[in-house]
């Protein structure tokens, strides 16, 4: 075994490990041997089974506050774990070079998402790499760690599959010190987005020769010429006919994807994480940038760079580099937070986490015998338990997404007392509303739904409405804040959260069926946020829908219409005709123009529609 190879100390007892009765223990030295004796033979297995044991006992037992108490086992235990799944004869191996290289192995365990990734693939680029590079992974744990959760699965574009995993490894360890964010220092829960390159080796250091240390990444955008021949022309693509390199790009132009593929990878090319964003307007997607912007000693996530027209205000999605699940660019935002938050705190909020989901497992013999010397009753197994740990974990780390994510999963099995999902939803918006709101209105959905109380239901998203549009936020007074966190700070003015609350109203109460009040709060969307994104043609339509229902005549609907194309701005006709035809005043107006003909308003239907923008071509950019 390497020396210096360490292991961090924790409190433990171990049901097949022999201690003599009354002996002081030496903690480092028990956690040295729970792991030792997995790799000296005993196997990866046993090693998870005493850990579970460990990690019963700090949930029974140890003050939450003790990080390390959860941490250290949390830790071993995962990567324990990824060792468990080689075949019984390579346990002991694979533990063994994962207990040689313990930054790399924590670093990579804490990263691994066990709930939706699987660890076979993960253990083999691991293993891989360890062999391969092993001074390198000394040197750069947490890249080898991205890599590995990054290049795990089958990855493509529409021109090819991405490169190799050790190729793209090589790259950012070798280039190092030329790179803007250099990968030694950066977090892995960022280089993610650094490392998930979709091209090989030698475009990404034509691009780090070609911007050395330009930051300006948002200006890159702009420079791949917009193939107006091919959209919405509807000429061939230019880029087809060339190996549609980065240069190729530059030379040749592309639309919006290829503008934002060449953004995007100039930017990782210098170590600075980026991403591909993404969303669909009526029949018309787009794609734009968004990128880890640096400000002196700040780091924020900017997607405002090819955010055009109506998607300007339209929430975007990004694939999870990790998982390849599409999830809102607002996690972006949490992101950001690793690049200043130890590791350590992370770590034992995903310590928590893993606590709270073992609590959750019905197989689990719960509560553990008391460690020696313990006379205090464990903690009892409770929803009120696991909502405490959660809790803890939010209150270390108010951005650890999984936590969050974890106490929306119970709301929606329907765990959660009403008033304990009002308090987290308040605590959402407390917590992570003024620097992360996409994520924090992310997460308030399914914890106001479980509420199951349209009244309630309906004066929390108030008090939503009402911090995101400005006001102070105090109707809708269910609930408090999880204790001991601090003073929260008022959310940024979100006219376009504002608008998304007022309409989730509008669900409540058709759900409940009260036409009546849904109606209203649709209408208010119409009235005041015809301009704040989407949402105004979604109410429309819900309106519309009400009115059928309530079986109006077809007038209230044709009086609706006219009402939101008259609150709908007209865009500048130099807009680009693919956004023109995805903008609420295209949509709007097109339904309208619809009801009229249909009314037999055949002149003021023909009216709407000249005034309406030309739909290009059906060719997607």
């Amino acid at each position: 075994m390497r020396t210096g190879a360490t292991l961090l100390p924790v409190l433990c007892s171990l049901s097949w490990l022999p201690v003599a009765s009354g002996q002081s223990e030496d903690v480092a030295s028990r956690v040295t041997t729970i792991v030792e004796l997995g790799c000296s033979g005993a196997g990866a297995a046993k090693s998870v089974t005493a850990l579970w044991g460990l990690l019963d006992e700090q949930i029974a037992f140890a003050p939450l506050e003790q990080r390390q108490a959860f941490s250290s086992p949390a830790g071993w235990l995962r990567v324990c774990r990824l060792a468990a799944t080689r075949k019984a004869a390579d346990e002991p191996a694979t533990l063994s070079m994962f207990h040689e290289h313990p930054a790399f192995a924590l670093r990579l365990a804490f990263l691994w998402r066990a709930d939706a990734e699987k660890p076979g693939p993960i253990v083999d680029l691991a293993e891989r790499l360890l062999r391969e590079r092993p001074d390198q992974v000394d040197q750069f744990p947490g890249l080898a760690a991205a890599v590995c959760v990054v290049f795990d699965r089958e990855r493509a574009w529409e021109f090819g599959k991405s490169p190799d995993a050790v190729e793209v490894f090589d790259y950012f360890s070798a280039n190092d010190a030329r790179l803007v964010l250099s990968t030694r220092d950066t977090p892995p829960e960022l280089l993610v987005h650094v490392v998930d390159s979709l091209v090989g080796a030698d475009q990404l250091a034509w691009a780090l020769d070609r911007y050395a240390d330009d930051r300006q990444v948002g200006k890159r955008y702009a420079q791949v010429t917009y193939d107006r021949a091919h959209f919405p022309g509807g000429a061939p693509l230019k880029l087809a006919s060339s190996r549609a390199t980065l240069a190729d790009m530059l030379k040749l132009g592309g639309v919006c994807r290829h503008q934002t593929h060449y953004a995007m990878h100039t930017a990782k090319a210098q170590g600075i994480p980026s991403a591909y964003v993404r969303a669909t307007g009526s029949d018309v997607s787009h794609a734009w940038l968004g990128f880890l912007e640096i400000t002196g000693d700040t780091a924020r996530w900017n997607c405002d760079t090819g955010r055009f027209g109506e998607y300007s205000q339209m929430t975007g999605s990004i694939a999870d580099p990790q998982t390849g699940r599409s999830v809102g660019d607002g996690r972006l935002a949490l992101a950001a937070v690793a690049a200043s938050e130890p590791p350590e705190v992370r770590w034992y909020a995903t310590a928590l986490v893993d606590a709270a989901a073992r609590l959750a497992d019905t197989k689990t013999p719960y509560p553990p015998a008391p460690p020696r010397g313990v006379t205090s009753a464990p903690r009892e197994n409770s929803t009120a338990l696991r909502l405490t740990l959660l809790e803890t974990a939010v209150n270390a780390s108010p951005a650890h997404a999984p936590a969050w994510d974890a106490a929306a999963a119970m709301a929606e099995e329907g765990l959660l007392q009403p008033d304990d999902a009002l308090r987290w939803a308040r605590a959402a918006v407390d917590l992570c509303g003024a620097d992360y709101p996409d994520f924090a209105f992310e997460a308030l959905g399914p914890l106001i739904d479980s509420v199951k109380d349209p009244a309630r239901e309906d004066e929390m998203w108030e008090w939503v409405f009402a911090r995101f549009s400005g006001g102070p936020g105090e109707r809708g007074q269910s609930g408090r804040r999880p204790a001991g966190t601090p003073k929260a700070k008022q959310p940024p003015r979100r006219a376009d959260l504002a608008a998304r609350a007022r309409f989730s109203q509008g669900e409540v109460w058709e759900r409940a069926g009260d036409p009546a009040r849904a109606w209203d709060r649709y209408s208010d969307v119409i009235d005041r946020f015809a301009n704040n994104g989407p949402f105004v043609v979604d109410a429309a339509a819900r309106c519309e829908a009400l009115l059928a229902r309530e079986g109006k005549p077809e007038s209230d609907a044709v009086a609706l219409y006219a009402r939101a194309f008259g609150k709908v701005t007209k865009p500048s006709p130099a807009t680009s005709p693919e956004f023109l035809v995805a903008s609420n005043y295209a949509r709007i107006g097109g339904r309208y123009a619809t009801l009229l003909t249909k009314a037999g308003q055949d002149a003021q239907a023909a009216k709407v529609r000249a005034t309406l923008p030309v739909a290009p071509k059906k060719t997607g950019p």
